[in-house]
């Protein structure tokens, strides 16, 4: 399977589905989508794309994170984030 390669805004990206977020460094870190929780352990690397929660741990990379949020496949999720980055 082919995928073009894109220059994707990670933050953009994340930041679409996730409301409350703060960035440390390169990271962004908040509450976790995947499950209920109280102190963020949810991190997602801005430049590489992919996250870690350290709570539930759930990882992956952006086209993952997108196809489990939306519960779709991964090349349905690339080409959401191929719309959402403009």
């Amino acid at each position: 399977m082919y995928y073009k390669k894109i220059n994707i805004d990670y933050e953009k990206i994340y930041g679409y589905y996730i409301d409350d977020y703060k960035i440390r460094r390169n990271e962004l870190i908040c509450l976790c989508p995947f499950h209920e929780e109280y102190t963020p352990s949810f991190n997602a690397n801005l430049e590489s794309g992919l996250y870690k929660c350290f709570g539930c741990g759930a990882k992956g990379n952006v086209t993952t994170f997108v196809a489990e949020i939306e519960n779709i496949t991964n090349k349905e999720a690339w080409k959401k984030i191929e719309r959402l980055n403009g």
